[in-house]
């Protein structure tokens, strides 16, 4: 009886049957064998079969590893969490679990793998640009999910003379972005909290009795935070090495929102002199923002309801009320509160036609471009530097500006679905997790709930995910 007590719970432990932990063990002691045959030959011949045995033995250590990981953190009340991807999104995951853990309450212990040498900033926050613009005002660019101004505070704090309403350079919102890090990381020293930093890219996330197998070692919470894929990445903006283009005599840029906009001040400010040339179908170019006046409001001209109606009507009723006001961006702001609630309140069919009729005609609206960005495209165009096509650009010097791959598929998607941790949403537009324990931040859920990659909803979500994995 006592025997059988102590199988049933060493099988409870591994999360395994009788017959699928024979099979295992069956595994380990023919590969361990194979494993010595190979090493007897290479003793005897050292010419032949240099790395075979060592690595069978690595493997199988890297397996048992993962095993033993498993049983522990399933016996304890510990948190062990990975984060993957550490631009904006993993910062926020990341200052949030530490903010909110109890010192007193489990062990708490953080993994962070990211790709890339600009942790917590990201692609758009890296640049070194002082003319590339935030397109969101100083007090309404606070991580702090319950302190909206907190970026102001501490533009005020660091002696930068910049008034509520101004658009900062993203370089500067980047030296924030260090110094929320800093703060992040002296709460998790003073709380004893473990952290560690492996700078690799992960192409794989396995799953094992519900636990995450990531660069062979187990966690029983996972953040996915590495941000939606940029198109057409070799000659992308945000890739691209601008110096190589200054002796050409065109430039070609794909595309005429914000990123384009990017791409031509960049090319102004190296002193490139040939002629840029902005290609879209459209040619719907962001609009410029306009602070509203003191005390200016208007009433939401949408509700929840009206997510009900045909989409025409929707589309028709907020147009009219926005063609009729003095200040149009009002009627966008008053309705970003409520916006990916409306999205998920929308028809499949609705968002579908949606993305294929109204979401250009969104994004020029809605993202809008600082008024001293503006001006400076302008004067570009009235010099003739600048020139807008329609035509298809050939294949030299192009520049893409396009913006995001929504849906993409990657090693790492891949491994997701076929390890059926996640799935696409309905659009194909982003993935959805099926797990209680593993998290998507940002952009990745676009499909899901549309705006997602701002930082107020980025904060939010990420002061949610903390809460969810304490509790």
């Amino acid at each position: 009886m006592l025997k059988k007590d102590f199988l049933n719970k060493h099988l409870k432990n591994i999360d395994e049957s009788y017959f699928t932990h024979m099979r295992h063990a069956l595994y380990f002691s023919v590969k361990s064998f194979g494993a010595g045959f190979i090493l007897l030959l290479h003793s005897i011949a050292p010419f032949v079969l240099i790395t075979n045995g060592s690595s069978i033995i690595t493997r199988l250590y890297n397996i048992m590893t993962v095993r033993n990981q498993v049983i522990r953190l399933s016996a304890v009340k510990d948190k062990n969490v990975a984060i993957v991807g550490f631009g904006l999104s993993g910062l926020l995951a990341f200052l949030n679990l530490v903010k909110h853990h109890k010192k007193h309450s489990q062990k708490l212990e953080i993994t962070i793998f990211e790709k890339s040498r600009f942790y917590c900033k990201g692609t758009a926050y890296s640049t070194k640009n002082i003319n590339h613009l935030l397109n969101v005002p100083a007090y309404r660019m606070g991580v702090i999910d319950q302190d909206r101004e907190h970026f102001y505070k501490w533009l005020t704090s660091k002696g930068y003379n910049y008034s509520k309403n101004d658009f900062v350079p993203r370089q500067i919102f980047g030296v924030y972005l260090e110094d929320v890090l800093e703060s992040a990381l002296k709460i998790a020293d003073k709380k004893g909290i473990s952290y560690k930093f492996i700078n690799k890219e992960i192409s794989e996330i396995g799953i094992k009795s519900n636990h995450y197998v990531i660069n062979h070692s187990a966690y029983n919470h996972c953040i996915l935070s590495t941000g939606v894929r940029l198109k057409n990445w070799d000659k992308n903006f945000w890739k691209v090495n601008l110096t190589e283009y200054l002796n050409k005599h065109e430039v070609h840029l794909i595309g005429c929102g914000l990123t384009a906009f990017d791409a031509a001040i960049s090319l102004r400010d190296l002193n490139f002199k040939g002629t840029i040339f902005m290609h879209s179908r459209t040619g719907k170019m962001p609009q410029m923002h306009q602070i509203p006046a003191p005390g200016a409001k208007v009433e939401p001209v949408l509700t929840l309801q009206d997510a009900s109606l045909p989409l025409s009507q929707i589309f028709k009723k907020f147009a009219n009320a926005c063609k009729h006001s003095p200040n149009w961006r009002l009627h966008f702001d008053t309705l970003r509160p409520m916006t990916q609630d409306f999205w998920k309140a929308l028809t499949v069919e609705k968002k579908k036609r949606f993305m294929r009729h109204c979401f250009r005609l969104w994004n020029v609206h809605r993202h809008r471009c600082p008024e001293s960005q503006y001006q400076i495209i302008n004067e570009m165009f009235k010099a003739k530097k600048l020139i807008f096509s329609k035509k298809k650009p050939n294949e030299k010097n192009v520049i893409d500006c396009t913006g995001f791959d929504y849906g993409f598929k990657s090693h790492l998607v891949d491994s997701l679905l076929k390890n059926e941790i996640v799935e696409f949403d309905e659009l194909k537009a982003g993935i959805i997790s099926q797990k209680p324990n593993f998290h998507i931040m940002g952009g990745l859920n676009f499909g899901n709930t549309f705006e997602i990659t701002a930082v107020p909803d980025i904060a939010s979500q990420a002061h949610k995910v903390a809460r969810s994995i304490l509790n």
